[in-house]
């Protein structure tokens, strides 16, 4: 997509565990909004560190699409971070949009 950052040079960059937009730090931050349609059977990934520093977006995938209860599948991530000694906070949240409008969590 147009505007964003190559993951690969984001991942080689020196400074890229580098937080500069934190809440509780400054007394202003910055709010960035983002809108997409989402299309029937999206899945949406929403993660900490710990889990996308250590896991590979292939096994993340290979376990979101292995997995058809949201939940599972992102105990399922968490648990592969855990089993590769992540040194940071673990969370995984995954939301499935279905082509009725509801959303399953």
């Amino acid at each position: 997509m147009k505007g964003e950052a190559d993951p690969d040079a984001v991942k080689a960059h020196p400074m890229h565990h580098v937080l500069t937009n934190v809440l509780g730090v400054r007394e202003q931050v910055d709010i960035h909004i983002s809108e997409r349609e989402l299309s029937p059977t999206d899945t949406l990934l929403l993660c900490t560190d710990g889990v996308h520093n250590v896991v590979d977006d292939e096994t993340m995938r290979t376990l979101m699409s292995r997995d058809t209860d949201p939940r599972s599948a992102a105990e399922s991530i968490v648990q592969a971070a855990l089993d590769r000694k992540t040194s940071d906070n673990v969370t995984a949240l995954i939301v499935r949009y279905d082509s009725d409008g509801a959303s399953h969590v």
